[in-house]
């Protein structure tokens, strides 16, 4: 079972806007809204192993972006207010 509550449309709003700013996490997001099921499965373990022992309020914020961005549902919502549609219908 993973440890994940809902994020709020306030908190979409801010990861989006992060992605807006930050290149690199606009890339992220980009690759990660085209992996197929496996990848993102793939992807997903990678993320829990790096992530095992964070601690600092800045690793805990970035674990918390990333176990967002790898749902689809909100990786898709966050990519269009990020002007990604074309990344979201693969």
């Amino acid at each position: 079972m993973r440890d994940f509550y809902t994020p709020s449309e306030e908190e979409l709003n801010q990861i989006a806007i992060a992605c807006s700013e930050d290149e690199r996490l606009r890339e992220i997001l980009g690759r990660i809204l085209s992996f197929s099921e496996e990848e993102r499965e793939s992807f997903r373990q990678k993320m829990t192993l790096f992530f095992i022992g964070a601690e600092t309020d800045e690793d805990i914020k970035a674990k918390r972006v990333f176990s967002v961005l790898i749902e689809r549902v909100y990786a898709e919502k966050i990519g269009k207010k990020v002007a990604l549609n074309e990344l979201t219908t693969s």
